[in-house]
């Protein structure tokens, strides 16, 4: 460890005091008194010597701030504590609700279409095979929806009304629903007419729930009708399924 200012001074100081010659015998008893208060003096000074040394070091060091002349210890600084925040709480996916299919009423308790508010029209006449091909639309012209059944009795007509071929009853118990404004189509498939030239416009008819629905002619000129493929034999006509 290395010796402080002072320990040098005072080290010093030692040294000094050892080296210094004590003084010879006082000759007579006046040299005596003398002596002892030059020797007095000058041990005096050396101890004053001394003494400003070690107050002039003392004096160099710092000054204490503490209390009692303690020094004062810097404060430590306060550790950080980190503060852990939970997170707030995800809330759980909202659940997409499944959309409720809108139920179909069924046709048994729907009131019957009135034929009064049916209407059909004849759109187009094609040929097919010695055949001819209407196609027919039907539109609900009343203020509610109704039912019907999906297949009709059609007849072909002429513009005296007269049945020209004439289709079998409808068998089939299955119907449709038809809300006001509704419109479907079907397909008539007529062949094999070899009777008398018919009175025009010729049309088609469908017999319905006992009542009777004629379709407009494709054009004010209409005299359409299948070409004769076996005299002799009846003529035919069908109908598929109304289908929206």
């Amino acid at each position: 460890m290395e010796p402080t200012r002072s320990d040098q001074i005072l080290d010093e100081w030692s040294s000094v005091a050892r080296s210094a010659t004590p003084p010879g015998p006082p000759p007579h008893a006046a040299t005596t008194s003398v002596a002892g208060a030059g020797i007095s003096l000058a041990g005096a000074a050396v101890l004053v010597v001394a003494l400003v040394a070690v107050f002039a070091v003392l004096g160099n060091r710092p000054v204490s701030s503490g209390p009692a002349g303690l020094p004062s210890a810097s404060p430590s600084p306060s550790p950080s504590v980190a503060v852990a925040i939970p997170a707030p709480p995800t809330p759980p996916p909202s659940a997409t609700p499944t959309p409720t299919p809108t139920p179909t009423p069924s046709p048994s308790l729907i009131a019957d279409c009135h034929p009064a508010d049916l209407t059909t029209q004849i759109t187009l006449w094609e040929g097919a095979a010695g055949s001819r091909i209407g196609h027919v639309q039907l539109t609900n012209n009343g203020s509610g929806t109704c039912s019907t059944a999906d297949t009709w009795q059609p007849v072909l007509v002429d513009g005296q009304g007269r049945a020209l071929i004439e289709g079998r009853p409808s068998t089939n118990a299955t119907r449709i629903i038809l809300p006001a404004g509704q419109v479907v189509t079907t397909l008539v498939l007529v062949s094999n007419y070899c009777g008398p030239t018919p009175a025009p416009l010729v049309s088609l008819s469908f017999v319905v729930d006992g009542a009777t629905v004629t379709a407009t002619p494709e054009s004010a000129t209409d005299t359409t009708t299948p070409p004769c493929n076996g005299p002799g034999q009846p003529g035919s006509i069908e109908m598929q399924p109304w289908r929206s």
